[in-house]
C-alpha cells in the first residue's frame, strides 16, 4: 500500500503552492454553494495553509464565519480581501455596510466609492450609496437611487425596505 501512494506524493511534491491553494479554494467554493458549511471551512482553511492570502478562500471565510456569527473573524478575513484584491466589489459592499451599521460613514463612504468605481452598476454598490446619502441628509438623491434600483429589481427587499422606512419617517 505505502508503494501506491508513491505516485500521488509525487503529483503532490510538482504541483505549486499557489495550484494546491486553488484547488482547494475551489472546492471551497463548491461546498459553500452546496451549503457544505463543514466542508467549506475544510477546504478553505486548507487553502490558507498553502497561500495565506488567496482571495477566493478567504471570501468563503468570509461567508462561513459570517453565518456563524463569528464577526471579528470574518471582518479579518474581509480585511485581508480588500487588502489583497483592489477590485473585488463583493468585499468592499459587504465591509462598507457594517462600516456603516458601525456608524463609521466615511470608512463605509471609501469602500462604497471603490465599489461604484470598479462598477458603477453594481446594485449592492449603488444601494450601499444610496444608504450614505440618506443618511448624510440628501434625502432626495437617496430616494432617487432607491427609486432607480426597485424599478431595475422590484425584488430588491433591501431597498423595498429602506423605501418603506423613509415613508415611515416622513
Amino acid at each position: 500500500a505505502p508503494l501506491a501512494l508513491l505516485p500521488l506524493l509525487w503529483l503532490a511534491a510538482c504541483t505549486s503552492s499557489e495550484e494546491r491553494a486553488a484547488t482547494y479554494a475551489v472546492a471551497a467554493e463548491q461546498a459553500l454553494a452546496a451549503g457544505d458549511l463543514v466542508k467549506a471551512k475544510l477546504e478553505a482553511k486548507n487553502a490558507l495553509q498553502v497561500a495565506p492570502k488567496n482571495v477566493p478562500a478567504r471570501m468563503v471565510m468570509v461567508e462561513v464565519t459570517e453565518q456563524a456569527g463569528e464577526i471579528g473573524q470574518m471582518l479579518g478575513h474581509l480585511e485581508v480581501v480588500v487588502n489583497e484584491d483592489r477590485t473585488n466589489v463583493p468585499a468592499r459592499v459587504k465591509l462598507g455596510n457594517y462600516l456603516f451599521a458601525a456608524q463609521d460613514y466615511d470608512g463605509a463612504r471609501t469602500f462604497a466609492d471603490e465599489a461604484l468605481a470598479q462598477s458603477p452598476d453594481d446594485p449592492r454598490a449603488r444601494l450601499l450609496n444610496a444608504r450614505l446619502r440618506l443618511q448624510g441628509g440628501d434625502l432626495e438623491g437617496g430616494l432617487a437611487d432607491i427609486e432607480r434600483l426597485l424599478a431595475e429589481d422590484p425584488q430588491n427587499a433591501d431597498a423595498a425596505m429602506i423605501r418603506g422606512m423613509s415613508f415611515a419617517f416622513s
